[in-house]
């Protein structure tokens, strides 16, 4: 589970000056572009940059059309003024679709971005990277620069969302122990739906260490803390790489549930790892964890 709710929305440039429209007409053109594409692109960020997914048809379709709109202005901002830093930071992110085509030219923009210029907006391009990362399972790639982003993060209100990221990839590199830690802090860290998010990410890393007790009590206090079953892992700018990551989850909560409620939820944990496994292969690093719930699970 990843979080990217916490999109830095891009600064909008200062309005070109007397001067600046006179004699240097294309710079104008192009500051006025990105911010053009910076009011189309904040009702994208809404509803969810990174992804479409989950989106019902008529918020997709309106997303859609706000993100092609800022991303034709901002290429042509760049056309206009290439040193213009904001325009490809901002292109960059109306690239960061879920097609691979589209994420691995976002990452050659963020590091052309990185190129012109290592100390713009360092942190959100690291972040970025690691996300794209991520989403195409380079793990090593993904560790780098969610580690960079963290060394350099310069607000506490967004360290929280590295830290779950961080752990995210860790807990697939095998690393359930510093996954673990990295979740407690951001927990303490976090906001009310980050902390949520925090306890989920550490009940299932302690579930696939073992520590199957305090991985219940872990995902019941994350249920209820939270104002519906489950609701923050629907959340918009939360999602799940690989996506039937998310069938972990949801089993190991309804196998908490079940602890509460007299077995009214072991039938739905039983299918969800059923489906996290079929979904899986059967050779994925968690896949024996699910086998190991269907056997306890089954009658």
């Amino acid at each position: 589970m990843r979080w990217v709710l916490a999109l830095w929305l891009l600064a909008a440039p200062a309005r070109a000056d007397y001067w600046t429209r006179l004699l240097e007409p294309d710079r104008a053109r192009a500051q006025r572009l990105v911010q053009e594409g910076n009011a189309q692109l904040s009702p994208a960020l809404a509803l969810g940059l990174l992804s479409a997914a989950g989106l019902p048809g008529d918020f997709a379709a309106q997303r859609a059309l706000a993100v092609e709109g800022a991303r034709t202005r901002f290429a042509l901002a760049m056309q206009l003024d290439p040193s213009r830093r904001e325009a490809r930071l901002a292109h960059a992110l109306t690239l960061s679709e879920d097609d691979e085509p589209s994420r691995r030219a976002a990452i050659e923009e963020l590091h052309a971005l990185r190129t012109l210029d290592p100390l713009y907006e360092a942190e959100q391009v690291a972040f970025q990277l690691g996300v794209l990362h991520a989403r195409g399972r380079e793990l090593d790639a993904a560790r780098s620069e969610y580690e960079r982003a963290l060394a350099l993060h310069d607000d506490p209100a967004r360290q929280p969302t590295i830290l779950l990221d961080l752990a995210e990839v860790l807990m697939f590199q095998g690393e359930l122990s510093r996954a673990v830690a990295l979740y407690e802090r951001a927990a303490r860290e976090a906001d009310a739906n980050g902390r949520v998010l925090a306890l989920w990410g550490q009940a299932v890393a302690l579930d696939r260490m073992g520590e199957h007790a305090q991985a219940l009590v872990d995902a019941r206090r994350a249920i209820a803390s939270d104002r519906a079953p489950f609701a923050a892992l629907q959340r918009l700018g939360v999602f799940f790489v690989p996506a039937y990551e998310r069938e972990y989850y949801e089993a190991l909560g309804h196998l908490a549930l079940d602890e509460l409620e007299h077995g009214t939820h072991a039938r739905e944990a039983l299918h969800g790892f059923e489906r996290y496994l079929q979904a899986d292969g059967g050779s994925g690093p968690f896949a024996q964890d699910a086998r190991d719930h269907i056997a306890a699970l089954r009658p």
